[in-house]
């Protein structure tokens, strides 16, 4: 990896700011920025393995974006096919019931401008409220048939290659789908990297980005000094601190409970 300069950044993404000149060159000031697209694996012990997407938008010069745009080929083809293809399979159990519900409330229409009418006026009865609230009732399945079917291709992510820690490209596919293919990045976007958010207990989450010039990561500090994450700093030694005790009390929590456990006399 050619990017070794280190800077750690406590917040979410969208708040990084970039100082105000090329990150691959460090000596030119932008004519534009690009996204930087990433893919973390998260594995847990116990529950299924997740995948986190993040980006941010890196400036450039004029002249490393047209290294960047001649660098950037199209998106694999077969990749982009069999994400369509999984899409299409995730959507499928909602075509009938969407169709089904869509049918009926065609079929519910006059009665339900009938049953209205009559609730505005002065001939109400349980009829009228039944059929409104059968029509509300199919209205909110089809609301939630909808949203499960667009949330089906939100993102849809080519498992192919390793998304450990991977440069990735996306591409916006039908009904709101999005289609998340690995790709590795272009000669200007390997002068810049970030990892995923570190997690710690009673310390604020960070997240490390790394750098192929010393001066733009040291400016890129400079223009984020209210979020560095120093772990010499004071703040981070009382959270080793407080995490050292937080081990220790558990430790002696449990061993005291398995003496207790253990004592003659109970």
């Amino acid at each position: 990896m050619l990017a070794t300069h280190l800077v750690d950044l406590t917040g979410p993404l969208d708040g990084v700011r970039f100082p105000n000149l090329c990150v691959a060159c460090g000596v030119t000031p932008p004519a534009g920025d690009v996204p930087l697209e990433k893919m973390f694996r998260r594995t847990y012990h116990e529950s299924p393995t997740t995948y986190e997407y993040a980006n941010v938008r890196v400036p450039l010069c004029a002249r490393c974006l047209t290294v960047h745009e001649r660098a950037r080929g199209p998106i694999d083809p077969a990749a982009l096919r069999r994400l369509r293809r999984q899409w299409a399979l995730k959507i499928l159990p909602y075509v009938f019931p969407t169709s089904a519900i869509l049918w009926l409330l065609a079929h519910l229409t006059p009665l339900l401008a009938r049953s209205g009418t009559a609730l505005l006026g002065r001939s109400r009865n349980w009829g009228d409220l039944l059929v409104l609230g059968i029509v509300l009732f199919f209205a909110f399945c089809l609301y939630g048939f909808v949203r499960a079917s667009l949330d089906a291709g939100r993102p849809l992510v080519d498992r192919t290659g390793d998304l450990g820690d991977a440069y990735v490209r996306t591409q916006r596919g039908a009904l709101g789908s999005w289609y998340v293919v690995p790709d590795g990045p272009t000669p200007p976007l390997a002068a810049v990297d970030f990892g995923d958010e570190q997690f710690e207990i009673l310390a604020p989450n960070h997240r490390t980005f790394r750098f192929a010039s010393a001066d733009v990561a040291a400016r890129f500090a400079a223009v984020n000094a209210d979020r560095v994450w120093d772990p010499a700093s004071p703040q981070a030694r009382q959270a080793s601190r407080v995490q050292r005790l937080a081990v220790v009390a558990v430790v002696v929590a449990v061993l005291g409970a398995a003496v207790w456990q253990l004592l003659p006399f109970r």
